[in-house]
């Protein structure tokens, strides 16, 4: 998985020591990732950290319209061709919404 995707890298932010409330390493960017207060949700599996709801619920949004642009029917062999022009993004209006890390789908 692309983990460069527009976003991604910005989540992590650079606070100062007295601000951190921990960290997590998330396996997905092989990094540590701080934690603060407030930070919205940590991926149970991977251990990336999302620092704001506004982050997740951005991320998914942007993800769901990549993923939607430009789609081509799905063509399985054998005459199975699946129309994709019914397939459309979900776009979520609230980061409780979210079901999975958007870097490793685990289950939040």
């Amino acid at each position: 998985m692309d983990t460069n995707l527009k976003g991604y890298n910005n989540v992590r932010v650079k606070p100062g020591v007295e601000e951190r409330t921990g960290e997590t390493q998330c396996f997905i960017h092989d990094r540590m990732e701080y934690l603060v207060r407030g930070t919205y949700k940590v991926c149970r599996e991977c251990g990336h950290a999302y620092q704001t709801a506004d982050d997740l619920l951005g991320l998914w949004n942007a993800e769901q319209q990549r993923l939607f642009t430009d789609v081509k029917p799905i063509d399985f062999g054998e005459g199975v061709v699946v129309p994709t022009s019914k397939m459309k993004p979900v776009y979520l209006k609230s980061a409780d919404s979210v079901p999975h890390c958007l870097l490793c789908l685990h289950d939040f």
